[in-house]
């Protein structure tokens, strides 16, 4: 499916529901917050650098004790902290010029800073979750543990990606300004910024970590 028309599908749901909520109707706080799965061609145009995001999670637990006599046991809820890796791509195609997408698995992040070219890789994402994003006032995919990403398919769309990424590099209207054969520059990409905190855990990162 062409980009665009998943930022049109993801911006459809997402004024339906300010629709219900001007008209005064209940409408589920977590229908805005949920995630349709699509599956596209994109070619990269931006490799974010990496971050490092405290989130504070919750688990139940329940007494060692309790659990060995096989009784009915009491639970409670425990906060604790985590830190994980989140990166940021920017992707495109021939209908979409930005389309943000957002890696919290380890090994997608390495591979992302050791293979992804700007605009020469190109990637089948299939079974992507897309959702709207109420920071960003647009929409955002994030892969999950089921989403399969493809590097550099052989197949017809592909190629053409390939061919417009290429041209669209040799663009004046090419403000990424990154060179990948500039040491320093690729070396900048491996910073470490100070962890941020975020307030809960997104509800991707749960499939991921």
């Amino acid at each position: 499916m062409p980009l665009n028309q998943i930022v049109q599908v993801v911006h459809a749901g997402n004024e339906a529901y300010n629709v219900f909520q001007r008209c005064g109707r209940q409408a589920n706080p977590q229908s805005r917050h949920t995630s349709t799965q699509f599956t596209f061609f994109a070619a990269v145009a931006e490799v974010g650098q990496p971050k490092a995001v405290i989130l504070r999670r919750k688990r139940i637990q329940t007494s060692e004790v309790e659990l060995q006599q096989d009784e009915n046991h009491n639970s409670w809820v425990d906060n604790f902290a985590e830190v994980a890796q989140r990166c940021e791509l920017v992707l495109f195609d021939e209908t979409c010029a930005r389309f943000p997408l957002t890696l919290w698995n380890d090994e997608w992040i390495h591979t992302a800073f050791t293979t992804f070219i700007p605009y020469v890789t190109v990637l089948s994402i299939i079974d992507c979750p897309v959702r709207y994003d109420e920071y960003r006032r647009g929409v955002v995919a994030v892969p999950n543990s089921k989403t399969l990403i493809i590097i550099a398919p052989e197949c017809a769309e592909a190629n053409r990606l390939c061919h417009y990424a290429k041209h669209r590099a040799k663009s004046p209207r090419n403000a990424s300004g990154f060179d990948s054969n500039k040491v320093t520059e690729r070396d900048m990409r491996f910073t470490q910024p100070i962890p941020s905190l975020l307030r809960r855990a997104p509800p991707e990162v749960i499939l991921n970590i």
